[in-house]
C-alpha cells in the first residue's frame, strides 16, 4: 500500500491509495508506517501525500501516533505534496504545529538534508 525510496540519506514513503477511508485500509497503512519509521536508518523520514484526494479521521490518528513514535526515536519526521482535500484537514487538525509541511518533495528533501 505504500512505497518506498531513499533520496540523498531521507527515506521517503509514497502513498497508493487515493482514498483511505475504510478501516481495514487505515490499519494497514498505520501498521506500513510503522514499519517505515523503524526503517529509517538515517534518522529522517519524508511522507509524500500526492496520491491522496481524502483520508478519514482514523488516519489522521496514526499519521499522529507516528509522529509521536518518530519523536520518541528522535527520528525527523516531514511531509509533502498535501493535496487541496488534505491540506484543509491538517490545518483544522493542526497538524502543520506537529510536523513540518513542504510544498513539494524536493523543497522537503533539502530541508531534511541540513538536519
Amino acid at each position: 500500500m505504500l512505497e518506498y525510496s531513499e533520496e540523498n540519506g531521507v527515506s521517503v514513503v509514497y502513498f497508493q491509495h487515493a482514498r483511505i477511508l475504510d478501516e481495514a485500509t487505515v490499519q494497514t497503512l498505520g501498521n506500513e508506517l510503522v514499519e517505515a519509521g523503524a526503517r529509517a536508518k538515517t534518522g529522517k523520514l519524508l511522507l509524500n501525500f500526492r496520491n491522496v484526494l481524502l483520508m478519514s479521521s482514523s488516519m489522521i490518528g496514526k499519521l499522529v501516533d507516528l509522529r509521536n513514535r518518530c519523536k520518541k526515536n528522535d527520528i525527523k519526521l516531514a511531509f509533502c505534496e498535501i493535496t487541496e482535500n488534505v491540506a484543509e484537514v491538517f490545518k483544522i487538525m493542526k497538524i502543520h504545529d506537529l510536523v513540518d509541511i513542504y510544498p513539494e518533495e524536493t523543497a522537503a528533501l533539502t530541508a531534511m538534508e541540513s538536519l
